[in-house]
């Protein structure tokens, strides 16, 4: 019998620390996981941005390619944002400010998400003056969310 409560204290006391363990892992994939989208999204803005400041002949076909990506990336950037991914899961740039005001994060994420898709429906058509329009929108959008919610 004294075996068996030996044993019973010591899951009492492993458990919680396993399941410790097992949230922090996952708060540490949820951020790995977001600064691998974002680090996707820089990588395809940043052709985009140089076709808008001329320092790159416009590409509609590239311009295209481009706007889908980052549609598309947007949209997974909801899940990217648990509790518990800020800086305790490890170094980011993410305020904590995400967490302690989530309905405006959520609202500046889905105008983010709008402007994109925007983006890609214009850049469909491949005129570069709509193109260059919306990408400074959709660039607005992202100035938003950084000044509030992302250190510099």
């Amino acid at each position: 019998m004294r075996l068996s409560k030996f044993w019973l204290a010591a899951l009492a006391l492993i458990i919680p620390l396993a399941t410790s363990v097992a949230a922090n892992e996952a708060d540490e994939a949820a951020l790995a996981y977001r600064q691998a989208l974002f680090k996707s999204i820089v990588w395809n803005f940043s052709p985009m941005s140089e076709m808008v400041r001329g320092k790159r002949e416009f590409d509609a076909a590239e311009a295209k390619k481009r706007a889908l990506t980052v549609s598309y990336l947007s949209l997974l950037l909801a899940e990217a944002f648990p509790k518990g991914s800020g800086s305790n899961a490890g170094t980011t740039d993410a305020l904590d400010a995400i967490w302690q005001q989530p309905e405006d994060f959520a609202a500046r994420l889905k105008t983010f998400q709008f402007e994109a898709n925007e983006l890609r429906k214009v850049a469909e058509q491949g005129q570069q003056e709509s193109f260059t329009a919306q990408f400074r929108k959709l660039g607005a959008a992202c100035k938003g969310c950084h000044d509030s919610y992302k250190a510099d």
